[in-house]
């Protein structure tokens, strides 16, 4: 028998009724009902149970539920039994059926983010150890994504596959979310007066709660919690105007992100062609410039203009982003504007009586609100050559009389030019 314990849960029958074979020792034996808790959150339902040591089907029931409490999620298998051999089979002339019921508001009681609604498709429960501790459960669930938030003009379409959820974690009000094995969103539609094609990007950011520290493996620890994020990343195109492309991060803590280039030519001189195009712009919250250890540092991803950035750095920058929300206290509201940013903008200078396949001028500034300053220049000579400049200043010491500089330029002979790391006034 299963323990009766406050810890287990409880065994509840109605309805039972027997017989034994001294002979055979066999044992005919029908319940009503049988209810079986496990702990507060998981409840057996079974009706009409047959159990009949001397025929080959052992056990039957004419139906078996079970039902997630308070998650609003249930199923129940109906007409089938269980063999000698421990496998299933259904009961002879009778209809088999399996119903699943996701009731209206079971994404929330996961406390998945409201501003992305799912459809669950398919849900499972595993423990480590049932015999030991069958409170020790996760519920792994994939789902359909049905829209986003307060955007209804937008065609979504996506999945969330494998999202796995600790229901201790969810029942001691904690964020109950462990991984995500795969996500995918494609969001079109008209947005702001333009067209919008983009990529929609879910993560989990798991921390040390001792150190504030990402952590890799979550489970190796019992003092952690979880964080999720979403990205935002594709173009906008406007009739007659041109394409924009987008950037946008968000945390549960507040934003993270947000970058726009517009690809949208305005012609400064007419007489020499002089056209501006590509202007950029954006603001990386809780964030600021890395110090680079000398200046050919400079050439590295990291301190690449935001547009130009891989996914996966961009994705990297973002959970950095959200740890220093975490280490800052940073909640929805003014004070996220108090806090440390990077502030970028960038444009690509060049005649349009020519092309900008002749010749160009890519110039990008960033700065951040600690007195830090990177400024990358190139020159591009018929799409082939191409010669490049950084510019890093490290001002927020200025006002006790010291500063850094380094200086970098890549020639189209591959002639370096470093200035003196640092270089202090």
């Amino acid at each position: 028998m299963l323990p009766n314990s406050t810890d287990f849960g409880s065994i509840e029958a109605q309805g039972i009724a027997g017989t034994f074979d001294l002979s055979t020792k066999d044992f005919f034996l029908t319940i009503d009902t049988f209810t079986l808790s496990i702990s507060d959150f998981l409840e057996f339902n079974a009706t009409n149970v047959v159990i009949d040591t001397s025929s080959d089907i052992f056990i039957e029931f004419e139906s078996l539920g079970a039902t997630l409490t308070g998650l609003g999620i249930s199923g129940t298998g109906y007409n089938f039994g269980v063999k000698k051999d421990g496998s299933l089979t259904t009961l002879p002339d009778k209809d088999f059926s399996v119903v699943l019921n996701f009731n209206e508001g079971t994404d929330e009681a996961f406390q998945w983010p409201e501003w992305l609604p799912i459809q669950i498709t398919k849900l499972e429960m595993h423990w480590e150890d049932f015999n030991t501790d069958p409170t020790d459960v996760v519920i792994v669930f994939s789902a359909n994504v049905t829209g986003i938030k307060d955007l209804g003009g937008l065609t979504v379409e996506g999945f969330v596959e494998n999202v796995a959820v600790d229901i201790g974690r969810l029942k001691n009000g904690e964020n109950p979310f462990i991984s995500i094995e795969s996500f995918g969103v494609s969001v079109s539609g008209n947005l702001f007066g333009g067209e919008i094609e983009a990529q929609l990007i879910i993560g989990i950011v798991s921390y040390d709660l001792d150190t504030l520290e990402i952590i890799e493996n979550p489970s190796d620890l019992d003092n952690y919690d979880n964080i999720i994020y979403g990205a935002l990343m594709g173009t906008m195109n406007f009739l007659g105007l041109g394409g924009v492309s987008v950037r946008i991060g968000i945390s549960e803590l507040g934003p993270l992100q947000f970058y726009v280039e517009a690809n949208i030519p305005i012609l400064l001189d007419p007489f020499t062609g002089l056209t501006l195009d590509g202007l950029r712009g954006g603001v990386m919250f809780n964030s600021t410039i890395d110090s680079p250890e000398d200046a050919f540092a400079l050439r590295d991803e990291n301190y690449s203009p935001p547009g130009e950035k891989s996914l996966e750095q961009w994705k990297l920058d973002l959970e950095e982003a959200v740890i220093n929300q975490i280490q800052q206290g940073i909640q929805w509201n003014a004070a996220i504007f108090t806090q440390p940013m990077i502030i970028s903008a960038g444009a690509t200078l060049y005649s349009s009586y020519t092309s900008k396949y002749v010749f160009r001028a890519e110039v990008d500034l960033q700065f951040d609100t600690t007195g830090k300053i990177l400024i990358e220049a190139s020159a591009v000579f018929g799409d082939i050559i191409e010669s490049s400049l950084w510019l890093y200043a490290d001002l927020s010491e200025i006002q006790s009389g010291s500063g850094r500089f380094l200086l970098l330029a890549d020639l189209p002979e591959e002639t370096e030019v470093l200035g003196t790391d640092p270089l202090y006034t």
